[in-house]
């Protein structure tokens, strides 16, 4: 930002903002975990508006993966599967080396520093994680309505209890409406983070 827009007596030539801001969260937040692990850029990506992917098995360890395509992570999939004001699903799935340092923890949060979402499922080896919803609990996280009011799309969603030490198999699969959707950065497993899991809707 312009300071002088902001305030006419600073010295600064400009004010962080946007990104630079949104970035510096990022970096604060994986520095204050006891550990983390950050999962692979290329993983296998589908468009998966239909829910085939879970259907196959593809969320389990070990799944015959015949069919399946892999892409970068970091770019919104809305791009590569020409899904732009569609609704639609895409699912994702690596395997990740976890250290028992960070396996074994107390809390650990599978984390998206940039995850635009209406809605998201995710299995670790296989197993579903679960949201609670108040007055129900399901294995799908609802996001907000709306994610373009400023840059903060950091969402956490806890794992604990769910890895081990060495291969994990990590799955999810991201609801988008009309918009543009998925994750545009790199996702970490944070051991002991000092935030908490992002709350259900």
């Amino acid at each position: 930002m312009n300071p002088a827009r902001v305030k006419r007596t600073g010295q600064e030539h400009f004010l962080t903002g946007g990104m630079w801001n949104h970035t510096k969260r990022i970096a604060d937040t994986i520095a204050a975990a006891k550990g983390h692990v950050i999962l692979p850029r290329e993983m296998v990506i589908a468009l998966d508006s239909g829910n085939t992917a879970w259907t196959k098995g593809w969320h389990l360890p070990g799944a015959d993966m015949t069919g399946a395509t892999r892409g970068d992570s970091t770019l919104i999939p809305d791009v590569t599967f020409g899904t732009q004001r569609e609704v639609a699903a895409f699912f994702y799935r690596t395997d990740v080396e976890v250290p028992a340092a960070v396996a074994s923890g107390e809390k650990t949060l599978l984390y998206f520093p940039s995850l635009i979402a209406k809605a998201v499922q995710i299995w670790v080896n296989g197993e579903p994680a679960s949201f609670n919803h108040g007055d129900y609990t399901d294995g799908t996280w609802r996001g907000p309505d709306y994610f373009w009011i400023n840059y903060d799309h950091q969402v956490a969603f806890d794992i604990s209890g769910k890895l081990k030490p060495g291969t994990n198999t990590i799955a999810f699969r991201v609801f988008k409406s009309f918009d543009h959707g998925g994750s545009y950065n790199r996702i970490f497993i944070l051991a002991a983070p000092a935030i908490d899991a992002t709350p259900s809707r």
